[in-house]
C-alpha cells in the first residue's frame, strides 16, 4: 500500500469537510485498505449516515462513469484508477457493511465497553439508562446521602458546607430541588472535568490576573458619587429618571439580586457601553430622543466604577458558588459510582470516563483491567482512524483513544494512518467538555514526525458563499482591534486572532452576485416586521430564490413563523425548529385537556382545566353528565381520528376567540 501521510485539516465552514472525509476513506480503499480496518467517528448519527451515503454515492458514480472516475482518481491522488477499480472498491465496501465501524464516538465507546465489560467489574452485563431512569438513580443516591445511617457525620458536614457555598446569595431552602438542578446541569461535566482547580478558581480562569476585582470602597459610596453628577449633565427627563431609578436600586443591591430589575433598557445600554466608558467615549440613544447622547468623561468614569464594582462582586459570589457546586457534586459522585455505576447502570457520559479514567484510577473501583492488554487487543482491530468534528472532542474522549492513535501515528511501516478534520471556530460543545485546543496540542505533538509523515492543512476557500457574503464575514471576524474592545481579559480575542484566516470564495462562487448588510432596530419587537419587509421586497418564490432565516432559539423561530404567516406575504413559510403546537398556546392546551379527560375520566387536572376554558360551554351544564359527553368524544376520536375531532371543537369555539 502506498504511504499516505497522517493528516490534520482545519476546515472553515463551507470549505468541503465532508468532501475531504469521504475522499480520504475512498483513497484508503483504492490503495488496498480493508474496509473493516477503517474506523470513522463523528458526533451524530445523522452525520455518520451522511458520511456513509457520501462514500457510496461517489463510488457508485465513479464505477459507472469514466469521466467521474477520472475526476475522483485525481482528487484522491490515485492516477490511473478507472471505473473497474471503483467498482471493486464498492463491492468490497458493500460486502463488509456488517463489519464497518462508521458511527458516533459514543457508539464506539459503548461497543468497546461491551467487549471488555467483565474487565471493568460489571459482571459482563451493563445497561444504558434513559433520561427518566437516570433522574431516578440520581434521586435515589441523593436520598441515601441524606440518610444519617448511610453516610458518616463528617461527610454530611462537608455536604452542608458545600451547599451553603453553592447557594450563597440565594434564599433557597429546597435542598433536594437545588441539588437535583445542579446534578442535571453539571454531573456529566464533572465526569469530564473532575479536578477542583477547574471549578471557580480565579487564577485558573485569569492566569495573568483577575481583571474583575472590587476596589476598596463601598457600593453606596460609589453610587452616591456618581449620582451627584446627574444634575450637571444635559440629560432629558426620561434619561434622568432612568439613571435616578438605577442609582436608588443600586444603593441596596447585593450579589444574587437582578442587576436589571430597574430601568432594564438603560442598564443594558450602560453595560454594552462599558468599554467605551473606560475611554470616556460612551454614546447612546434612549427613549424618544432622536439625537445621540454623550455624557461627560467624568460621568463615564464614575458610572464605569459602579458597574465594574457590581460585576466584580457578582463574580466573587459566583466563583464561590461554583466551588460549592463542585463540592456537592464530588461528594455525590463518590456515592453514585459505588451504588449505580458499579452495578452496571450507565449514562453515555460514563463511557469515555470508564475507558480513560482520571489519573489512571478506574471509577468502578479495584485495579480495573490491564490497560496495556486492553489497548493491545483494541489496537489490533483498526489500521486507519478518521475523526470528524474534532474541535468538539473532549479531553476525556481523546484520552480514551489517545494511546491507540499514538500507536498508529508512530507506526514506522506507514501502513497505518490517522486523519482528523474540524474547525476550532465552530466549537459549540465546550459546555459539554469539547476542547478546541486539542488541535494545537496534537499538531505540536505529531508535527515532530519526519517530513512527509504528518501533514497539517488549512481550508479557507468556501464552496458555499459568494464574495459579498464573505466580505462581511471577514470584516466582522477579522478585525482583531474591534474584537479586543469586547474582550475584557484580552485572552479570547488573542486566541481568535491566532486561528482566524481570511475566507475566500471558490471558483464556483467567485463570480456570483450577492449582497450583505447589517441592520439594527431600536426596539426588539420591530425585528420580525423588518424581516417581513425584506421578504416582501426580495420575493424569493417569484424570483426562484432559496431563502433561509436563522434565529437564536426555537422560541424565536416560532414567533417569526407566526408573524410572517400573518403578514400576508403570499408565500409559503415553513418552520424547521422544534415546536410543540399542541401545547404552546392556550387553545392547544385546552384541547389537550379535553382529550385527556376523554381518555381518563378521573383525570382531575384535565377536568379542572376544562372548567376554566370556553370549551366548558359546549359540555353539559350538569357536570354529572360530563362523563357520558366525554365518552362520546372518545368514541368520535376512535371513529374519525384526532384531526377531525379537533377541527370540530375548534369550529365550535372560534366565535368565542378574540
Amino acid at each position: 500500500m502506498k504511504r499516505i501521510p497522517n493528516t490534520m485539516i482545519r476546515a472553515s465552514a463551507g470549505t468541503g469537510k465532508t468532501y475531504q472525509l469521504t475522499n480520504r476513506f475512498i483513497r484508503l480503499l483504492l490503495y488496498g485498505a480493508a474496509p473493516e480496518r477503517i474506523i470513522a467517528l463523528t458526533f451524530t448519527r445523522k452525520a455518520a449516515g451522511g458520511f456513509f451515503e457520501g462514500i457510496l454515492d461517489k463510488l457508485a458514480k465513479a464505477a459507472d462513469d469514466p469521466a467521474k472516475a477520472a475526476n475522483l482518481a485525481r482528487d484522491i491522488e490515485h492516477a490511473g484508477a478507472g471505473p473497474a477499480e471503483f467498482r471493486g472498491a464498492l463491492r468490497r465496501l458493500v460486502d463488509s457493511m456488517g463489519r464497518l465501524s462508521l458511527g458516533t464516538i459514543d457508539s464506539f465507546f459503548h461497543r468497546v465497553l461491551g467487549l471488555f465489560s467483565t474487565e471493568f467489574g460489571m459482571g459482563g452485563q451493563f445497561e444504558m439508562m434513559g433520561e427518566y431512569e437516570k433522574e431516578q438513580a440520581r434521586l435515589t443516591v441523593l436520598e441515601q446521602m441524606l440518610a444519617v445511617r448511610q453516610v458518616k457525620k463528617n461527610e454530611q458536614d462537608d455536604l452542608i458546607k458545600s451547599y451553603q457555598l453553592a447557594t450563597a446569595g440565594k434564599n433557597d431552602r429546597d435542598f433536594v430541588g437545588a441539588f437535583s438542578r445542579h446534578l442535571a446541569d453539571c454531573h456529566e461535566l464533572l465526569l469530564s472535568v473532575p479536578g477542583a482547580e477547574c471549578w471557580g478558581d480565579p487564577d485558573r480562569i485569569w492566569p495573568t490576573g483577575n481583571p474583575w476585582t472590587r476596589e476598596k470602597a463601598e457600593l453606596p459610596d460609589l453610587v452616591s458619587d456618581w449620582q451627584s453628577m446627574l444634575n450637571d449633565e444635559d440629560f432629558g427627563k426620561q434619561v434622568l429618571n432612568a439613571f435616578a431609578s438605577i442609582g436608588d436600586y443600586l444603593m441596596s443591591w447585593e450579589p444574587g439580586k437582578d442587576l436589571f430589575d430597574k430601568s432594564k433598557k438603560m442598564m443594558k445600554l450602560a453595560f454594552d457601553g462599558l468599554g467605551a466608558m473606560h475611554h470616556g467615549e460612551w454614546v447612546f440613544k434612549y427613549g424618544n430622543t432622536k439625537s445621540m447622547i454623550q455624557p461627560s468623561v467624568e460621568f463615564d468614569h464614575k458610572l464605569e466604577r459602579v458597574l465594574r464594582y457590581c460585576i466584580a462582586w457578582e463574580l466573587e459570589l459566583r466563583l464561590a458558588r461554583t466551588q460549592g457546586i463542585h463540592g456537592l457534586l464530588d461528594a455525590f459522585e463518590k456515592q453514585y459510582d459505588f451504588r449505580v455505576r458499579r452495578a452496571g447502570r450507565l449514562m453515555f457520559g460514563d463511557l469515555p470516563v470508564l475507558l480513560a479514567p482520571a489519573e489512571g484510577s478506574v471509577l468502578l473501583g479495584g485495579n480495573g483491567p490491564d490497560r496495556l492488554d486492553l489497548e493491545y487487543r483494541l489496537d489490533g482491530a483498526f489500521d486507519h482512524w478518521l475523526l470528524d468534528e474534532f474541535q468538539d472532542t473532549s479531553n476525556v474522549q481523546w484520552h480514551a483513544v489517545a494511546n491507540l492513535i499514538d500507536e498508529v501515528v508512530q507506526d514506522a511501516s506507514g501502513r497505518r494512518t490517522f486523519f482528523c478534520v474540524g474547525d476550532q471556530k465552530q466549537s459549540v460543545y465546550q459546555w459539554r467538555g469539547g476542547d478546541p485546543k486539542l488541535f494545537d496540542r496534537l499538531e505540536a505533538n505529531y508535527g515532530q514526525a519526519r517530513e512527509g509523515e504528518f501533514v497539517s492543512e488549512q481550508l479557507n476557500e468556501s464552496f458555499r458563499s459568494c464574495p459579498a457574503v464573505l466580505k462581511m464575514v471577514n470584516r466582522v471576524f477579522g478585525d482583531t482591534a474591534i474584537l479586543t474592545s469586547f474582550d475584557e481579559g484580552r485572552n479570547a480575542a488573542e486566541r481568535w486572532a491566532g486561528i482566524w484566516e481570511k475566507h475566500e470564495s471558490a471558483d464556483n462562487r467567485a463570480k456570483e452576485k450577492g449582497h450583505s448588510m447589517y441592520l439594527q432596530v431600536d426596539d426588539k419587537d420591530d425585528r420580525w416586521r423588518v424581516v417581513a419587509q425584506l421578504l416582501e421586497k426580495l420575493q424569493p418564490v417569484k424570483n426562484r430564490l432559496e431563502c433561509a432565516i436563522l434565529v437564536q432559539t426555537n422560541k424565536d423561530a416560532g414567533q417569526l413563523v407566526n408573524h410572517l404567516r400573518g403578514a400576508g406575504l403570499g408565500m409559503p413559510i415553513v418552520g424547521e425548529s422544534a415546536t410543540n403546537p399542541g401545547a404552546d398556546n392556550p387553545l392547544g392546551v385546552a384541547l389537550l385537556s379535553l382529550f385527556r379527560a376523554a381518555a381518563h375520566p378521573k383525570d382531575r387536572f384535565g377536568i379542572g382545566h376544562l372548567r376554566l376554558t370556553p370549551l366548558a360551554k359546549f359540555l353539559p351544564a350538569d357536570e354529572n353528565e360530563w362523563q357520558s359527553a366525554l365518552r362520546e368524544v372518545q368514541r368520535d376520536i376512535y371513529r374519525r381520528g384526532f384531526e377531525s375531532v379537533a377541527r370540530e371543537w375548534i369550529d365550535r369555539i372560534t366565535p368565542e376567540l378574540d
